[in-house]
């Protein structure tokens, strides 16, 4: 009998995979104990393409003289393979489980790989408590979660489900321990009806079944067979339909060489803005309405004191977010006090008692005694010294200090250890973060200062606190791990769209968006774009190509000349700090643009230009964007000056 109690962690999982989209490798093990009496194997899709496996045993051994002693050991072990934007990305959990013959947990094993280092996590039910144990590079943290009543393992749930739904609308409950989350889990099942399920061109009869739980917002639909075990399960995800169907080893295990996610699937988790945003780090205001195209998933709760939700229907949410104003002066150290402790201890994923980086957050603090003014440099300093990274979007702290790579989230587990072994409070936040005339899926840091939350995003750094370019969803310690912080947007991500109803930039007046906005105008050789303050003049025999691109691409304008020159103008995010002459050569390298920069004026403005090979490029540096052309072609040679010199800016 497969047992199909680890399925709720397994999908809580695979939830954390495809919104934190991490890199990892197989485990294999989980508990130790006898061979297995059986094996099922299962292939895992995502909008209809297979993207992994997951594997399941279950064994019994004998506990003592009596049958009803004897111990049951379930494991499960799951491997997740994507490929997007050109990183492989990879993710594998094996947990295990022990639990007496009538299905009451005693025991549990949790391994996460989702970079070069595993973390795990165990977990053993006590009378009235469970102490729990979580850590990764030989460093360990402890915890003891308090409770009452039962607790049922993958053979107790399956018992359940199998006494208690028999007709129609019958229902079940359970509770169960989530290693991924840390939580204790409260379960309902209720019988829809019966179906006949084809696998694998075989009819099998199945239980309809619909599954809801108190930390996922969503409904999960699962097919049993008569004795409960999992045929299939599928839930709704950012990228698709989530599926994890029964299959023979074989097909399982063809299954591991991942899938490559069609480039729409990818597209529907960005919500693009239509207009672009001017300066958009330097956002202080910005009110936005969110679009439910799924009304039956419903909001989730909008955190934070700085966003309001200002009015909602079933399909619409209007929300509006405010940057940090002014922010207090507080003493670093600041008082450990109890309220805040949970947001200064070192856990896991935040490694803050680790003397390398207390070492390096002490080095860059240096003399400082302002808590705010620390976080700032702190905030500097990852900026400067992390690579992007998409393959790595969830590891520990220690191992990012030594690697400096990774997505959103690396940045902000990084700011947010640093800042605590500082002293300072922090905490990590899940949600929207404007980029390049979208909102992607974004992670950043939040500091305590005063008793206010103040956002800090080392990925996206503006001059001060983070801009109010986005909205947040959830926060974490990540004391519990970090399934909760990717549950968060759950209702959301892959299901909404946007529209920027208005903004206003620091110190500026409020701009409204009308209806139908036009993102940008093109009159004859011009081309103007009202919402970013500019327009540009393409040159004589050149056309207008591309004018719709966003993120990941940098491109705003394209021109295609003869003989198949083309020129484009690109805006690139950059720190506000950099050199202009560093960041506007590090962005036309980047570009493809090479030999050694040279700085001119053109139209009372410094240009760094740069030429070689069949190539040419020159930038114009502000606070926090590099406006850069580049040229390829000698048409397009030709042509760069006129384009450079045309550059108007209207704001």
């Amino acid at each position: 009998m497969i047992k199909d109690g680890g399925r709720l962690r397994r999908t809580v999982f695979l939830v954390t995979a495809i919104f934190l989209v991490s890199a990892g490798a197989v485990l294999t093990g989980g508990m130790s104990g006898a061979q297995a009496d059986v094996e099922r194997w299962y292939i895992v899709r995502v909008g209809g393409q297979d993207v992994g496996y997951v594997r399941e045993t279950t064994s019994s051994k004998p506990g003592g003289r009596r049958a009803e002693d004897a111990v049951l050991e379930s494991a499960s072990e799951m491997k997740v393979v994507l490929n997007r934007l050109g990183a492989k990305v990879e993710m594998s959990v094996v947990t295990g489980s022990e639990e007496t013959a009538s299905g009451q947990l005693k025991r549990l094993g949790f391994d996460l790989k989702a970079s070069a280092l595993t973390m795990r996590t165990e977990a053993e039910i006590k009378d009235g408590a469970i102490e729990i144990t979580s850590g990764t590079g030989g460093t360990s943290f402890a915890r003891t979660l308090p409770f009452s009543g039962e607790l049922l393992g993958p053979e107790g749930i399956r018992l359940r489900s199998r006494d208690g739904l028999r007709s129609p609308g019958d229902r079940v409950e359970y509770r169960t321990f989530e290693p991924s989350v840390g939580k204790i889990v409260t379960a309902v099942r209720v019988l829809v009806g019966r179906e006949v399920l084809s696998l694998d061109g075989m009819d099998m009869p199945s239980l309809k079944v619909e599954e809801t739980n108190d930390i996922q917002p969503v409904k999960r639909t699962y097919w049993l067979a008569e004795d409960g075990e999992v045929l299939k399960d599928e839930e709704p995800g950012p990228f698709g339909l989530m599926e994890v169907v029964r299959t023979d080893r074989a097909k399982a295990l063809a299954a591991a060489a991942g899938g490559e996610l069609p480039a729409e699937a990818y597209a529907q988790t960005l919500l693009k803005t239509g207009v672009r945003l001017p300066r958009p780090r330097d956002i202080e205001y910005l009110k936005l309405r969110l679009v439910q195209r799924r009304p039956e998933l419903g909001w989730p709760e909008i955190p934070g004191a700085r966003q309001k939700v200002v009015a909602k229907t079933a399909a619409t949410l209007d929300l509006e977010v405010r940057r940090a104003g002014s922010v207090p002066s507080v003493a670093l150290p600041g008082p450990n006090a109890v309220a805040s402790r949970a947001y200064l201890e070192p856990n896991a994923y935040l490694q803050s008692n680790d003397p390398e980086l207390r070492a390096q957050a002490s080095a860059v603090v240096g003399n400082e005694k302002d808590a705010w003014r620390a976080a700032l440099k702190l905030r500097r300093w990852t900026a400067d010294h992390m690579t992007f990274d998409l393959g790595i979007a969830i590891a520990p702290s220690v191992e990012i200090f030594k690697n400096r790579r990774g997505t959103c989230v690396g940045y902000a587990t990084m700011l947010a250890t640093l800042t605590r072994a500082a002293g300072i409070p922090s905490r990590l936040v899940m949600g929207y973060a404007y980029v390049l005339g979208m909102f992607g899926g974004h992670a950043w840091t939040e500091v305590l200062i005063g008793g206010d939350w103040i956002a800090l995003d080392a990925a996206l750094p503006g001059a001060g606190a983070a801009d109010a370019a986005r909205f947040h969803l959830g926060e974490s310690t990540l004391a519990e791990g970090a399934g909760a912080l990717a549950i968060s947007g759950q209702q959301v991500m892959g299901f909404i769209d946007l529209k920027v109803l208005a903004y206003r930039l620091e110190g500026g007046t409020t701009v409204e968006v009308p209806d139908g906005a036009a993102p940008f105008f093109v009159a004859g050789d011009v081309y103007r774009n009202p919402w970013l303050g500019l327009e540009v003049l393409k040159p004589s025999g050149f056309s207008f190509g591309r004018l719709d691109a966003v993120w990941p691409s940098t491109l705003l304008v394209e021109m295609k000349g003869p003989d198949g020159s083309r020129l484009e103008l690109h805006e690139v995010p950059a720190a506000p700090w950099q050199e202009a002459e560093t960041a506007g050569k590090d962005v036309l390298m980047r570009l493809g643009v090479e030999g050694e920069p040279r700085t001119e004026t053109i139209n009372g403005r410094a240009v760094i230009m740069m030429s070689g090979g069949a190539g040419a490029g020159a930038a114009i540096v502000e606070p926090g964007v590099v406006w850069a052309f580049t040229a390829k072609g000698s048409a397009a040679i030709r042509g760069l000056s006129v384009a450079v010199k045309s550059l108007v800016f209207s704001r």
